[in-house]
């Protein structure tokens, strides 16, 4: 696309009108090629954003089960330990 355009620019001879049709057209190629390029951009940062929203939220979640489970765990380590120290299992009589 760029030789094609320097092409134009250097080489206009006498039929101007066609040069010029030329790089109308060439021009118009590379701003639909922009446009595309622009719109799969977006589609890719879109996407990327909703990702790293989804991780984030995942995140969260995990974090509020590592509140809620974190004092089970610990009574119940506690529990083992006394257990081990003591020797009672705590399974009946």
């Amino acid at each position: 696309m760029t030789t094609s355009v320097l092409s134009y620019l250097f080489n206009i001879g006498g039929n101007f009108k066609v040069q010029m049709e030329g790089f109308s057209e060439a021009t118009g190629q590379l701003n639909a090629q922009v446009k595309q390029s622009l719109s799969l951009s977006d589609k890719l940062v879109k996407g990327l954003t909703k990702f790293n929203v989804a991780m984030e939220g995942m995140g969260r979640i995990s974090q509020s089960f590592e509140g809620i489970l974190a004092p089970s765990i610990a009574l119940d380590k506690s529990l083992h330990e006394l257990s081990a120290i003591t020797g009672v299992t705590g399974q009946g009589s």
